[in-house]
């Protein structure tokens, strides 16, 4: 069996493959020949083609994940579906579903250019700001135009300088382009020409004020999640097999997660200069964004074109448009800041998201739901957070002692008792009674 295009678009199937004629019924039975991304069952025959075609079909889906930026900046997944056809109403599902689980709609969500992804994202999420993959565009240039012209000559170098950069502004970007089609002669290229009429949906050039938080601006983004998980399956791969390898991916996501978690909270960061503000960034930051941040102060020699600063509630901003798109300040507002004397790191310029406390240690919302009111639920959460991160502190630094590790032991175990008595006296509601609640 194999699927096979008409001329009009439509899918249909045609008999082929070995078939094999029973001698005592005479009754045809099929070994059908299917795609080389589905994986055979070899000794399966069929009574007839709808048959195989529905045996394989179950197994013919497409992996749709959901993946987002961490407070490490790196990829991790949020979710993941296995959709049996790539249609739009397949798509609003989907998106509905993630909708209903996260409890909002993203703010920026980036596709590749499929069409019916882009009708579900408009009917579903309407308010999210819908951008293209570059690097699923960027990625075509090659076969679109040809080995030749972009292994020969500068064209894709020239491209790539107005297309993966976002201190251009929409004309500047638009009359270079003209300028590169024009002198290799492409002005009337189809495919480039439908690029460009999209343009505002993948340039970065167009969206310089939206914060992305460098989703659309590297290419490592896509290709680094399509090579992790290439690293745990395949196309081949059947469904219980996808399953069990899938959890050991998410698995391995989590382990260095955690990882990137402990590194931040006992990393001692080297301090490069004696501005006051690099040590509290220091504190604020995961690893990963301080060293970014340091970078930045460390650059912060040479004023931007053009900077903008309030002292009197220090606001602040400059044209390179960085904290815009990033949600991190840029070397030439360290430099005004540090001109200023300015002695606190401003917080209206830090955000959550690349904080330490961006994913809080996990835990139980049992601990804190019962007996606490709602406005003081916040405060219960951040001590659990503070205990929980003290204990963590103090057994990394006594797991080198065993004697002081048993004493620490002792201690918490003793005060087992005392919570025992607690828990007497002022008893967490029935089940009966959360529900009246």
């Amino acid at each position: 069996m194999a699927m096979i295009d008409d001329p009009g678009g439509d899918q249909f199937y045609k008999e082929v493959g070995v078939v094999y004629v029973s001698p005592s019924s005479g009754k045809k039975y099929y070994t059908p020949c299917v795609s080389f991304s589905i994986k055979h069952v070899l000794g399966m025959v069929f009574d007839s083609i709808d048959h195989a075609f529905s045996f394989y079909k179950r197994y013919d889906m497409i992996f749709v994940p959901f993946t987002g930026v961490d407070n490490h900046n790196r990829n991790i997944t949020l979710g993941a579906a296995i959709l049996g056809n790539e249609t739009a109403e397949m798509y609003k599902w989907l998106l509905r579903s993630y909708v209903k689980v996260f409890g909002f709609a993203p703010l920026v969500i980036v596709t590749d250019q499929d069409a019916a992804m882009r009708r579900a994202v408009e009917d579903v999420l309407p308010t999210s700001h819908h951008r293209l993959c570059m690097w699923h565009i960027w990625d075509k240039l090659t076969s679109k135009v040809g080995s030749t012209l972009c292994n020969t000559t500068d064209f894709k170098k020239r491209l790539a300088r107005i297309v993966w950069t976002n201190a251009i502004t929409p004309a500047e970007f638009e009359k270079e382009w003209h300028a590169i089609l024009s002198d290799f002669d492409l002005t009337a290229h189809s495919w480039l020409i439908e690029i460009y009429k999209i343009r505002e949906d993948w340039i970065p050039a167009y969206y310089r004020g939206e914060n992305l938080s460098g989703l659309m601006r590297t290419t490592s983004r896509s290709e680094s999640e399509n090579n992790f998980f290439s690293q745990f399956f395949n196309p081949e791969s059947t469904l219980f097999e996808f399953i069990g390898h899938f959890e050991a991916a998410m698995e391995c996501q989590r382990y260095q997660h955690r990882k990137n978690d402990h590194e931040t909270r006992y990393f001692t960061p080297d301090i490069w200069s004696s501005f006051i503000l690099e040590k509290q960034a220091a504190k604020i930051f995961t690893r990963a964004i301080f060293l970014d941040q340091l970078l930045e102060i460390d650059h912060a020699i040479n004023l931007c074109a053009s900077v903008m600063f309030r002292e009197e509630d220090v606001t602040i901003s400059c044209c390179c448009n960085r904290f815009e798109q990033y949600g991190l300040l840029c070397r030439h507002i360290f430099y005004i800041l540090r001109l200023g004397e300015i002695r606190e790191f401003p917080t209206k310029y830090v955000l959550t998201r690349w904080s330490r406390e961006a994913v809080p240690n996990n835990s139980n919302s049992e601990f804190i739901s019962y007996g606490v009111s709602d406005s003081n639920s916040v405060n219960v959460e951040a001590i659990i957070r503070e205990i929980r991160m003290d204990n963590e502190y103090n057994l990394n630094r006594l797991v080198a002692n065993k004697e002081e590790m048993c004493r620490y032991r002792d201690h918490v175990k003793g005060y087992k008792t005392k919570a025992d008595e607690i828990l007497i006296a002022n008893p967490p509601p029935s089940r009966k009674e959360k529900f009246k609640s």
